[in-house]
């Protein structure tokens, strides 16, 4: 388990799931969707996976996508709730980002 100021998260391993981790961590699956912005059964590895609410704005003012990415991708890497940044860039919860575009980590 890895923290992100005091949020606590782990990296997906390879088959990591659902299941496997409200099992391993003591959560129900709604709090992992919730904690995590998502309804997906399965994390890619490496991903980072929220056991707790991740922060309502980042550490920075914002970011520069260092390639073509998901706001939801942005949301985890940063540790902030994906409608928080969709509102602060007036973007839709499911937008894509292109590289060099450079998305608001707080308001």
């Amino acid at each position: 388990m890895i923290l992100d100021g005091r949020i606590r998260y782990v990296i997906a391993q390879p088959k990591d799931n659902i299941a496997s981790l409200t099992k391993k961590y003591n959560l129900g699956s709604w709090e992992l969707k919730k904690y995590n912005d998502t309804e997906i059964q399965m994390w890619k590895e490496g991903d980072r996976v929220y056991l707790q609410p991740k922060k309502r704005k980042g550490n920075e003012n914002f970011v520069v996508a260092d390639k073509k990415t998901t706001l939801w991708q942005i949301s985890q890497d940063q540790c902030v709730k994906l409608k928080k940044l969709a509102k602060y860039n007036d973007l839709p919860l499911n937008a894509k980002v292109d590289k060099g575009t450079k998305i608001k980590l707080r308001n």
